[in-house]
């Protein structure tokens, strides 16, 4: 009798578990479908990650975590094993093969791809009036993988040839287990402006936009100093974008979107180290429409912003405003066909001397999304925009680059193998623009701080490179015991040997950065 009680027991038991377990499950999949239809798919994938890793065999969830990764901020490659399980194993998920194909292009599998999106486009055929609404959302998604194929063919050929460029991360005093987009650097170099959404809103299922600024100060560990908010009169616990800079970096464009407004052009002007209140901008710039994004001239006289008002070649098309003599700014004007398409074009970025202009468009021309282009300004008119090219841009959203005074440094946000989080901001160093040198001087005496003299025994001077530990330079030693040496930016050794006084050791660290202070003097002593 005890051991039929201690069977139903233990029986009772694993139901209550295999119960718990379907309801944790059950509350997991509402949690991500809720997430998803709020558009906060950085948290809807995050959801349905935790549901594919204990049922890898459910259609449903193998779809919607893999449709969740393609729409977040994370490496979107990663759903490409859900949504291979898909492939010839649920007809109702007609739309698998086309986002498949979109993961490929992520990988930079295009072949893969190429082959998905044939397939997709041969077998998805309309209904010849059946069934209307789904003749509709066919016709969409074969206009959408035409416009992937092009991006493909995008893609092969930038691939092909790419910039000579490098990144550097900026660091885990910038660069969270979230996404920091939107990355504005002052021409000088000091001091850099982002976005955010490293806040949660746990009863919203939310992720908090806001902006951030850190300033270059570098020491043993970083370069960048730790992110600062903005503040209280700038960041609510709403969205607030930064989208610009004055080029002197002392007013800071915002895209605010709370939940009484569309996305509308806000500024804030920096007084010392406090952010004053916002101040929107007037209505000749600000509609009942979106105004996402825009940027100043450097005297400030023009804003060149995004907005998809009436009257534009269609979705977002870019504007410019001048300045009139009463402070306001003019009726905006259309920067035409030459910038603007029936696409979306957004975050105009004007350069210091006007000569050209900066902007995301999403149309065929990009590798994936949203690209950055480059159009020049010749004779007042625009050319015909091209690609930035890879690997700035790659099939992920590439929606903005600025540059420091030298444009030997950009700064963009990417979704990198590297990176701390979903969307990082890096520093991008353009090879073909050489450094600039900095001059490491001084004399080298014996003794002590008191007391010291030149060195009058001959005695070796060099320069050791630390990353590979190869000899750099080497210094002649002046009858006034001046030495110099020229170093590009890097990590390096200074070493002096002779006779009479014990080897002395400096490690130098030149950071690749605008330099402010052309020439650091540093005077030796050894004894």
């Amino acid at each position: 009798m005890t051991k039929i009680y201690n069977t139903k027991l233990i029986l009772l038991f694993v139901i209550l578990i295999f119960n718990n377990s379907l309801l944790l499950n059950a509350q997991t999949m509402a949690d991500a479908m809720e997430a998803f239809e709020n558009g906060q798919y950085d948290i809807a994938s995050k959801s349905f990650e935790k549901l594919w890793k204990k049922d890898q065999s459910s259609n449903e969830i193998n779809y919607m975590y893999g449709k969740s990764i393609l729409l977040s901020n994370g490496e979107r490659h990663l759903a490409i094993p859900p949504l291979e399980t898909l492939i010839g194993n649920d007809i109702n998920y007609k739309d698998a093969t086309l986002i498949l194909a979109q993961a490929y292009t992520y990988n930079l599998s295009f072949e893969k791809a190429r082959k998905m999106l044939d397939y997709y486009i041969k077998n998805n055929k309309s209904t010849n009036g059946e069934d209307e609404d789904e003749d509709d959302q066919i016709a969409t998604s074969q206009t959408n993988a035409k416009i992937l194929m092009s991006q493909i063919k995008t893609g092969e050929l930038l691939v092909k040839s790419p910039l000579k460029v490098h990144f550097n991360n900026l660091g885990d005093n910038i660069n969270t287990a979230r996404s920091e987009f939107e990355a504005y650097i002052v021409p000088d170099g000091q001091t850099i402006y982002f976005t955010s959404d490293k806040k949660y809103d746990a009863e919203l299922l939310e992720l908090i936009k806001g902006g951030f600024y850190s300033n270059f100060t570098p020491d043993e560990l970083n370069l960048w100093g730790k992110m600062t908010s903005l503040g209280r009169n700038v960041n609510t616990q709403e969205n607030e974008r930064i989208v610009g800079l004055s080029h002197d970096g002392s007013k800071v464009l915002m895209a605010v979107s709370w939940m009484n407004k569309n996305a509308d052009l806000f500024i804030t002007s920096r007084v010392k180290k406090t952010f004053q209140e916002l101040s929107e901008l007037e209505k000749t710039i600000n509609s009942e429409f979106d105004e996402p994004s825009g940027s100043f001239s450097k005297n400030e006289d023009t804003l060149y912003f995004a907005s998809d008002r009436p009257g534009g070649f269609g979705g977002l098309d870019i504007y410019a405003s001048v300045k009139l003599p009463n402070g306001t700014w003019g009726s905006p004007k259309n920067l035409g066909p030459e910038i603007n398409s029936e696409y979306n074009e957004t975050y105009p970025y004007i350069s210091e001397d006007g000569s050209y202009l900066l902007f995301a468009n999403d149309g065929p021309n990009s590798m994936g999304g949203f690209d950055i282009f480059k159009s020049l300004r010749i004779d007042d008119a625009w050319t015909k925009p091209i690609n930035f090219g890879f690997p700035i841009n790659d099939p992920y959203d590439n929606m903005t680059i600025s540059f420091s005074k030298s444009k030997r440094y950009g700064y963009v946000s990417a979704i990198r193998p590297e990176g701390k989080g979903s969307r990082d901001v890096y520093q991008v160093i353009f090879d073909s623009i050489p450094p600039v040198n900095v001059l490491y001087t001084g004399t080298i005496k014996k003794g002590n701080e008191q007391s010291s003299e030149i060195v009058q025994s001959e005695i070796s001077i060099k320069a050791i490179k630390l990353s590979d530990n190869s000899l750099f330079a080497t210094s002649k030693y002046s009858k006034t015991g001046k030495y110099t040496f020229a170093f590009p930016p890097g990590e390096y050794k200074i070493q002096v040997n002779g006779a009479g006084f014990s080897t002395f050791e400096k490690n130098v660290r030149i950071p690749e950065n605008e330099i402010l202070i052309p020439m650091i003097n540093y005077n030796i002593l050894v004894n």
